[in-house]
């Protein structure tokens, strides 16, 4: 799964998430504001999604949802670098 800049010299954080069989999306939202959806691929039969934040920008909160729409997992107040571990 190919996890790039959306251009050419663009800094930023790649985030690649492993899901559970019962996440659809993620809706995520930058601290600009700005909410963003993620879909949901499988690769070799597991679940992920993949997203990339750009600088100056960072990842405010995080939610799953199921297929009905429904809010399965959500994580806030994430730190602004290093490790951060989904339970998604």
């Amino acid at each position: 799964m190919a996890l790039g800049t959306p251009a050419a010299g663009d800094l930023g954080t790649g985030y690649a998430v492993s899901v559970s069989p019962a996440t659809a999306h993620l809706q995520g939202q930058l601290a600009s504001g700005t909410t963003f959806t993620v879909p949901v691929v499988i690769v070799d039969g597991r679940r992920y999604a993949a997203f990339f934040v750009p600088e100056p920008s960072r990842l405010m909160w995080l939610n799953a949802f199921d297929s009905t729409g429904h809010e399965v997992a959500g994580l806030e107040n994430l730190p602004a670098n290093g490790y951060t571990q989904f339970p998604l």
